[in-house]
């Protein structure tokens, strides 16, 4: 089982080792050009657009890879791949509309002045240029990951030698959006082309109904895992808008900072997530509940470990990281920096717990949840940024984390009981 997960997750890591080191080169580059405040304009400009994203668009991968090992004709294949492309490019068109127009209402409250409205609606493009759910989840089930790295290196070097032409010759917030967009749409345009090009005609022809009858879940599981998925990604780039409202776009650029390093660590521990959720699935299936028993606590004890060890060794070299990648201005704000990274280790921990609860048919559990830690989570910061400032939000992370933690704990653990 380790044997596996560290072979393919190996190649993913390695895909987005490339992704992150990229991505650090570019939003250096991008805090050495502008101001703080600038920085969290930029910031939250991102985020605005990858919310939308999330919560509209749908995380159509979920649904190819739970239900593409489980067809047996090449008919009901087509149909599935047609079923998800649909709801990428329907829910895609719907994302990109509601971002170019919410930004008139919501503007103001997260603080982006009506100058930047413009290049908010250039950016929102690239909710349509960034569709690969159906791509994603295919490759994801035949254990294709190389695919991923080829695409990760061409839209990261795209993005790094771009973001240098524009540092050296005309940086702006502008600019850097403009490379971004465009760095997605060549992923994409990758990753779409590689599963269609020689199946375009079959999966235009392919009659959707045929995968609807064989699946009668199909399509509440497609919506249930896309909302529930659309609002923990919302949660997660909320944050960093909800900075942006309660404490000025100064701490959003200070968030962002915080977030990128972050980042960082994500980008390595995503891979072995994305693993593990069909190899869970296939223990689900099967109802192997000691085995998964046995894995869900070798990896807690895992990432325990490395987080551990990770803590510690950042904190020692963090202050020249910082300098090195930003600037000396960011430096008195490294005690928020280290309570975010404990918070997020301790969530990195308990990775295992997301992917079983996903698959025992908790999905609408999940969904509720999720929606309601969000809420809880903007009630926390209102009360606690009086009292304890930027801390209150810190706080209200830390809080949300537990919660998550215990909750679905108790849920894993009763299901093992049955």
């Amino acid at each position: 089982m380790f044997k596996k997960l560290l072979g393919s997750s190996s190649l993913l890591m390695l895909s987005n080792i490339i992704v992150a080191v990229g991505g650090l080169v570019f939003i250096s580059l991008v805090a050495k050009k502008l101001t703080i405040s600038e920085f969290g304009i930029f910031a939250v400009i991102q985020t605005y657009v990858l919310a939308v994203n999330s919560l509209l668009n749908f995380q159509t991968w979920y649904t190819v890879v739970k239900y593409l090992p489980r067809i047996e004709n090449n008919k009901l294949f087509f149909s599935l791949l047609k079923y998800s492309y649909k709801l990428d490019l329907i829910t895609a068109v719907i994302g990109t509309i509601t971002s170019i127009v919410l930004i008139y209402f919501v503007g103001t409250i997260l603080n982006i002045s009506e100058y930047y409205y413009s290049i908010v609606q250039l950016f929102s493009f690239s909710i349509l240029f960034n569709i690969t759910g159906t791509a994603t989840g295919y490759f994801r089930s035949i254990n294709n990951y190389k695919i991923f790295l080829y695409s990760d290196i061409l839209a990261t070097t795209f993005k790094v030698l771009s973001s240098l032409i524009c540092y050296f010759y005309f940086s702006s917030i502008e600019a850097y959006l403009i490379v971004l967009l465009l760095s997605y749409f060549i992923k994409s345009f990758y990753l779409n082309l590689l599963l269609i090009y020689d199946k375009f005609t079959q999966i235009i022809i392919a009659d959707i109904s045929l995968i609807r009858s064989e699946f009668s879940d199909l399509r509440e599981y497609s919506v249930v895992t896309s909302v529930t998925s659309g609002f923990d990604v919302l949660f997660r780039q909320a944050d960093t808008l909800l900075v942006s409202v309660f404490f000025g776009v100064q701490y959003a650029g200070i968030f962002k900072m915080i977030k990128t390093f972050m980042g960082l660590i994500t980008q390595i521990t995503t891979p072995i997530y994305i693993v593990l959720f069909p190899m869970v699935n296939d223990y689900v299936i099967k109802n192997k509940k000691l085995e998964l028993k046995k894995i869900a606590l070798h990896s807690i004890f895992l990432f325990a470990s490395l987080g551990i060890a990770f803590f510690f060794i950042f904190v020692s070299i963090e202050d020249k990281l910082i300098t090195s990648l930003f600037n000396s201005s960011y430096l008195q704000y490294t005690d928020y920096l280290n309570i975010y990274l404990m918070i997020t280790l301790l969530s990195i921990i308990f990775t295992i717990l997301h992917p079983i609860t996903n698959l025992i048919g908790l999905h609408k559990e999940i969904m509720y949840l999720t929606i309601i830690k969000l809420i809880l989570f903007v009630l926390l910061i209102y009360f606690l940024k009086d009292i304890y400032e930027f801390n209150g939000f810190l706080i209200a992370v830390f809080i949300e984390t537990i919660l998550t933690i215990v909750i679905k704990y108790i849920w894993v653990n009763r299901w093992y009981r049955k």
